[in-house]
């Protein structure tokens, strides 16, 4: 409260002190513990401080009654998670700003696809490629932000996912030479057994055993989501130029949302839906038609 002692606090209410901007929304939720009887426990709100700053508490409040029962006001205890709140934000901000990082995995691919097998590129698909860099601009701009607002221990982190997009171009353009050799099904055989003997040492399969219904459902879906994708990856390979197939997979923010948002109306309230304004709208559309032109355009 900004005072030298509780002395200093008699005969005060909730507009004279630091936090007089909040005072009516300290005093609507205080009238209402006091008229339903009822505490309301640990819910997060801000708080302004006597020097002009803004702290987050997390905060309860119950009835407090006197011993013949009558209500004699409200006793209120907070915690303060400034701090927690502050580490919450920048772990969103990393991770935001991992996936506009990502998305560069597949153009990465379509570029070195045209450089290292010379594969043929109109300037249409050029201008497709264009449209889908706008596109993914446009469709993350309000996560833009997030890539110059980390500290050096996040940027370790977005130093990885870059790493991680590269690994994976290189991942795409081995997989498309080495599909002149041998199939698609071959080839990706020998990728899981290589990847299980990798990860087996460090993994704890018994972890699956304490998993609910619906973790179960969900692991084997992700499991035969994952054989089904990249199966279908190194058919596309084989059969199709790696710039057409890369240009079809920056497609895959825009599938992920139109998916989140159909599982939210079929459970509401169990995935979170992200908020659209009429940029991530134009960026939507300039992806898709970017990612037509380029994988079909010197066919139309």
């Amino acid at each position: 409260a900004g005072k030298a002692s509780p002395d200093e606090l008699l005969g005060q209410d909730d507009y004279a002190l630091g936090w007089a901007s909040q005072a009516d929304r300290y005093r609507a939720d205080d009238k209402r513990v006091v008229e339903s009887g009822q505490p309301r426990l640990n819910y997060e709100e801000p708080q302004a401080t006597p020097d002009g700053k803004t702290i987050w508490l997390r905060t309860s409040k119950t009835p407090l009654y006197d011993r013949q029962g009558e209500n004699i006001g409200v006793l209120g205890v907070y915690d303060d998670i400034t701090e927690y709140k502050r580490e919450e934000r920048r772990i969103a901000l990393a991770m935001e700003a991992a996936q506009i990082l990502i998305q560069l995995a597949p153009l990465l691919l379509l570029v070195g696809s045209v450089w290292l097998f010379r594969e043929p590129f109109s300037n249409v698909q050029w201008a497709g490629v264009l449209a889908v860099g706008i596109g993914l601009l446009l469709f993350f701009h309000h996560r833009l932000q997030a890539l110059a607002s980390l500290d050096d221990g996040y940027l370790l982190g977005l130093l990885m996912i870059l790493l991680a997009a590269l690994t994976w171009t290189v991942y795409g353009l081995a997989q498309k030479q080495l599909l002149k050799q041998v199939s698609a099904n071959d080839l990706l055989l020998l990728v899981y057994i290589a990847g299980t003997l990798c990860y087996l040492p460090a993994a704890s399969p018994e972890q699956v055993l304490r998993l609910d219904g619906l973790g179960l459902a969900m692991l084997a879906f992700a499991s035969l989501n994952t054989i089904i994708a990249y199966a279908s990856f190194g058919i596309a390979m084989t059969r199709w130029q790696a710039s057409r197939v890369s240009a079809v997979i920056t497609l895959a923010p825009l599938l992920t949302l139109l998916f989140v948002n159909l599982g939210n109306t079929v459970y509401p309230g169990f995935v979170e839906v992200e908020p659209l304004d009429w940029r991530n709208w134009l960026g939507a559309v300039l992806v898709v038609a970017g990612s037509t032109l380029a994988a079909l355009g010197n066919r139309l």
